[in-house]
């Protein structure tokens, strides 16, 4: 038995590792094998690319602070997909005097198997990443050889199947900041005067400050 800290994370683009997916796997292991759990922390929307993370923090420090004797979490790459900052982590806490138990992956750096299987899944976890990486970078590529827009949508324009093209509703509002422009308009009576008709900006209020870009912007060629 063990007095455990549960750690969980998940990034933008791993819906599947909800806070309630980890927090319960972890409690389910916990009662498993007579473990005793004494908090969860969990970071959410961050990338295990990196280590300075605020629940990660607290979990640490309440773990040098006596509390417990290991800390526990659902995959080893909730914790990090960084090797460097695994060896950083098992050097100063792991490898001696706090233990770190991994549900999925079935090892407690306490072991000496434990300790080489680790540095095993912690290679595979950031060769994981470092494909993530390389896809994306492949795909972005692909979509501007291909004539693909990339990035923020202009105002005016929509897309249809990643290509850009002119949104009728969006060109009558620049027609009419124009036509009230013209009438020697402030931006922000302009603003004021969309704002009221009810023709937002994309659901939001206008500003000066928008008002002000969408007619001074560089037309698209």
């Amino acid at each position: 038995m063990a007095r455990l800290i549960g750690y969980g994370r998940c990034s933008t683009t791993e819906q599947q590792y909800t806070r309630q997916v980890q927090e319960e796997k972890i409690k389910d292991y916990c009662k498993l094998y007579n473990h005793e759990l004494i908090g969860f922390y969990y970071d959410h929307g961050v990338s295990g690319s990196k280590i300075d993370r605020p629940e990660l923090n607290r979990a640490l420090l309440e773990l040098t602070s006596g509390e417990a004797e290991g800390m526990i979490v659902y995959k080893l790459d909730r914790l990090t997909r960084n090797l460097g900052d695994l060896s950083e982590l098992m050097t100063s806490y792991f490898s001696d005097k706090y233990s770190l138990v991994s549900v999925c992956d079935q090892l407690d750096t306490k072991t000496p198997s434990g300790r080489l299987v680790i540095n095993i899944l912690g290679s595979v976890a950031q060769w994981e990443l470092e494909t993530i990486r390389d896809r994306v970078k492949s795909a972005l590529v692909v979509a501007k050889a291909s004539g693909k827009h990339l990035g923020k949508v202009p105002y005016g324009h929509k897309l249809i199947n990643g290509y850009l093209a002119e949104s009728v509703e969006e060109i009558h509002t620049i027609d009419t900041m124009r036509q009230l422009r013209n009438e020697k308009m402030s931006y922000q009576a302009i603003a004021r005067h969309l704002n009221d008709a009810g023709m937002l900006n994309r659901g939001k209020q206008w500003y000066a400050s928008s008002i002000h870009d969408v007619l001074n912007r560089v037309p698209i060629l």
